[in-house]
């Protein structure tokens, strides 16, 4: 069976598994709710996998999306008609540009595909509305939390071959060593991943040693991962919020001893991938620059409308061959110029 054959039959049995879990429960929001949290590593597989297969997300979100609107959820979040309005106008805005970009059929699968975040916020905004329901979040979030450290740990111990994909991210193997992608194809996706369940971790949990917990194994994961934007912008986000409440509560030695305690573990982390990958910052900083300065070139020439979602690889693989990695006897187009508000910039324009 061939690589991409297999990664279909995997992608369509854990399909039809979650709509079998979904379509047997009472309450089918909070059961979606369940299952993107607790497989949250594994909702991206695409049925074919590649551009224009159809993710697991995707066919959930579409299922759960008649039931949310006619649940009392939807009823209670009491959504005013202006937000329709504004939604049905950027949706229009956006199908003209998937019509008028170089990969029409791609950019229309995008959008719809990007539709389905909007849902996902409504459905997670129409959930949260009881102490009942921010406990049970927690305990999803510390599941799957758990679940991916253990699949790291096994994936340290046995090497990067321990993973639920045929061919991972190229970006595994860097100049400085492995960067562990955990249960996911791309470390940089996995470092996201454990940056945003380590913030809402740390906002649910109260005990001081359950927090230390946390704290530690998240930062020496990320750390693994080689990802110096999660890293940091989680090192920054916690400080943050750590001095603000010190400040606003009188108690400036607290302030005091959280910078102290990042001191050490930045500098007793030195051996992990992501601050041996810090030494080439300036070398990085100017490829980035590149990369920015024609990205930023590309949405002025498209300012209003953009090239289409979903557009950036096919447009890059036309107008800069140069932006590719090489994976085996493959080329890989890059999909993105390093940076989220440039990629959005170019492929949607200004307007939205």
């Amino acid at each position: 069976m061939s690589e991409m054959a297999f990664n279909s039959f995997y992608a369509l049995y854990l399909t039809i598994f979650c709509i079998v879990l979904l379509w047997m429960a009472e309450d089918k929001v909070k059961r979606y709710i369940s299952i993107l949290f607790l497989c949250f590593p594994f909702i991206d597989f695409a049925i074919p996998p590649g551009a224009l297969g159809i993710r697991v997300f995707d066919v959930l979100t579409w299922l759960v999306l008649p039931s949310w609107l006619k649940s009392p959820y939807y009823a209670g979040l009491r959504i005013p008609a202006r937000f329709w309005n504004y939604c049905i106008a950027v949706l229009a805005l956006l199908a003209l540009s998937s019509l008028l970009s170089i990969t029409p059929g791609l950019s229309l699968l995008r959008l719809l595909q990007q539709a389905n975040y909007v849902v996902l916020f409504l459905v997670f905004a129409s959930f949260i509305t009881g102490r009942e329901h921010f406990l049970f979040l927690k305990k999803l979030v510390m599941l799957t939390f758990a679940g991916c450290l253990f699949f790291l740990m096994m994936q340290v111990l046995t090497g990067v071959e321990f993973n639920l994909y045929g061919r991972l991210n190229p970006n595994v193997q860097d100049l400085f060593g492995l960067r562990y992608p955990g249960p996911f194809q791309d470390p940089q996706k996995f470092a996201q991943y454990l940056s945003m369940s380590m913030f809402l971790l740390l906002g649910f949990t109260t005990e001081r040693s359950h927090y230390l917990f946390w704290l530690v194994a998240g930062v020496v994961c990320i750390g693994l991962t080689g990802a110096r934007a999660s890293l940091f912008g989680l090192a920054f986000g916690l400080a943050f919020v750590h001095i603000k409440r010190a400040v606003l509560s009188g108690r400036y030695l607290r302030s005091v001893m959280v910078l102290l305690a990042g001191g050490i573990l930045f500098f007793g982390a030195q051996q992990l991938i992501v601050f041996q990958r810090v030494k080439s910052t300036e070398e990085d900083l100017l490829f980035r620059y590149a990369i920015w300065e024609k990205a930023f070139g590309y949405f002025l020439e498209n300012p209003v409308l953009g090239i289409g979602p979903g557009a950036y690889q096919p447009f890059v693989e036309q107008r800069d061959p140069e932006q590719v990695w090489k994976v085996g006897d493959k080329l890989v187009y890059f999909d993105h110029p390093e940076s989220g508000l440039l990629l959005w910039l170019v492929e949607y324009g200004i307007l939205v």
